[in-house]
C-alpha cells in the first residue's frame, strides 16, 4: 500500500515538474491537480503567474480545493495577443499571487480600448494589454 502512495506521488511530481509547477521547498507543501502554487514562485517559470479562482462547476466536487473553495493553477501571463483584460487587475512585481485570471504580464498595462464590443466588454472593466 505505501509502494503505491509512493508511485502516485512520483507521478503527480513528474507531471507537475514538466509543466512547470513544482517548487523546490522543505517538503512542507507538494502541489497538487488542483491547488499547483501558493505563489508566483512556486510555478518555477517566469511566464507563469499563481492564479486562484473560485472552482466552478464539477471541479467543486474534487477534494483538493483550498479552505476558500478556490484552485490554485500556474497560468501564463496575458501577452499583446490576449483578446482582453481586466483594468482592475494589473501587474505588481510584489503581488504573491493573484485572485483572478493572470493579468498583462511585466512591462504591459492594461489599458482601455475601442476594439471591444462593449456591449460583452464595458470599457470601464476591459481593455487590451499594451507595451509600458
Amino acid at each position: 500500500m505505501a509502494f503505491v502512495h509512493v508511485l502516485q506521488l512520483a507521478v503527480h511530481l513528474f507531471i507537475w515538474s514538466h509543466h512547470g509547477c513544482i517548487t523546490e521547498s522543505d517538503g512542507a507543501w507538494v502541489p497538487t491537480g488542483l491547488i499547483q502554487c501558493l505563489n508566483n514562485t512556486d510555478c518555477g517559470n517566469e511566464r507563469l503567474c499563481c492564479s486562484i479562482t473560485p472552482a466552478l462547476g464539477r471541479r467543486r466536487q474534487f477534494d483538493g480545493l483550498d479552505p476558500d473553495g478556490n484552485v490554485h493553477y500556474c497560468l501564463p501571463w496575458k501577452d499583446e495577443h490576449a483578446a482582453w483584460c481586466e483594468l482592475h487587475h494589473q501587474y505588481s512585481p510584489d503581488a504573491p499571487n493573484y485572485y483572478g485570471l493572470c493579468p498583462c504580464g511585466p512591462g504591459l498595462v492594461c489599458t482601455p480600448t475601442h476594439e471591444l464590443d462593449e456591449k460583452y466588454y464595458p470599457r470601464d472593466i476591459f481593455g487590451k494589454c499594451t507595451p509600458v
